[in-house]
Order: C-alpha cells, then structure tokens, then sequence
C-alpha cells in the first residue's frame, strides 16, 4: 500500500520475493506521482516526482519484477494528496485525502464535477501507462470520496479495491445527511455508486 517515491525498493523485492515463495498472488497500491508542496521532507524545497523520472528508476525496477512474480498494480491514487492542502497533515503524497476535503467534509472545488475527477485520473493513467503499466484496480486513498468522484471512477477503471464511502445526498449537506463506510468482505458486482 501507498508505494511510490519514498519507498525503499529492497523492500519491494523482499514482499515480492516472499509472495512469490508463498505463491500468493498480490497486489501494489501504487501512487503514480509524489508531491511534497511544502518541502517537509526535501529542505523546504517544494518537490514532485513523477513515475518516469529518473529518481524512480529503481522503484521501477521492483515493479517490473513484481509482475514477474504474480503482483499486479492497483493505483492508489494520482498523488494521494491533493494541490497545497494539509488534508489533515501535511499535504504529502500518501500522507492526505485526494478526493475528499476531510477538513471542511466536503469535496474540493477542484474537483466537483466529473471532468475534474476524471482529469485527475487520465493524468495518473497517463503516468503509468508512459512506465508500461495497466492497473487491474483502482484504489481511492483513505478510501473516501464524493459521491461525484465514486460515479466517475468507474468510467476508467473496471474494478475499484477497497472500502465504500456512501453519502445520504450525492451533494450532502451534513446538518441534515450523512455518509457512512461499508466494507464488503466478498466481491460485488456493482455498487450504489456504478463501481
């Protein structure tokens, strides 16, 4: 889960190797780009690595071997953070929501209609499709997300892995809606949201 820029390819290899031994299909929750727009871990330095960029060569290098070892790719993501919000902490990729303002609990403007969600998704599917990757799933970060955006995945990725956020309004508001997690511990075929 959450795999990306930070992460230290040898564990990669270990995992896989392990699965593999194990035979145990497994999936990478794979975040196409990393963006630190304070620079909380580069300096103060504002920072975006994109999946291409050399700085990820190795990390590539380990997926590539993961696929040869029964792994499959799900993208967790476009930058699992979204622009310059703490959402709640820092605003670092893997660190914050990406298609849910969990501050005000509420959708991003930036994302409030379904050209802006799917935007965000052809940009990520763009990234892995420059490194040679087909993601067999689509994972939103900290599994929550408008009831906008839960229409719109569907609309580029066959299959969602995760938990479900439902909403009582598809533009709620809280003083009177709700919305409510639900985890399906067996594969459904469609949800309320087309997913």
């Amino acid at each position: 889960d959450d795999v990306g820029y930070l992460n230290d390819p040898a564990h990669l290899r270990t995992l896989s190797n392990y699965f593999y031994e194990q035979q145990i299909p497994f999936s990478i929750a794979l975040i196409p780009s990393y963006r630190d727009p304070f620079g909380i871990y580069n300096n103060g330095v504002a920072q975006q690595v994109d999946l291409m960029d050399p700085e990820m060569d190795d990390v590539r290098a380990e997926l590539d071997y993961a696929l040869t070892r029964n792994g499959s790719i799900v993208m967790h993501g476009f930058t699992h953070q979204y622009e310059q919000y703490a959402n709640p902490y820092d605003a670092i990729s893997g660190n914050d929501y990406e298609f849910w303002n969990i501050v005000a609990n509420a959708p991003f403007a930036g994302l409030a209609t379904e050209a802006q969600v799917l935007a965000r998704l052809d940009a990520g599917l763009a990234q892995l499709s420059d490194a040679g990757y087909t993601p067999f799933a689509w994972e939103v970060p900290h599994y929550h997300a408008s009831a906008v955006a839960s229409r719109a995945f569907p609309k580029r990725f066959e299959r969602t892995y995760q938990r479900a956020v439902y909403y009582t309004s598809d533009v709620p508001d809280f003083s009177i809606d709700y919305a409510a997690g639900q985890f399906f511990p067996y594969a459904i075929e469609n949800d309320y949201y087309g997913q």
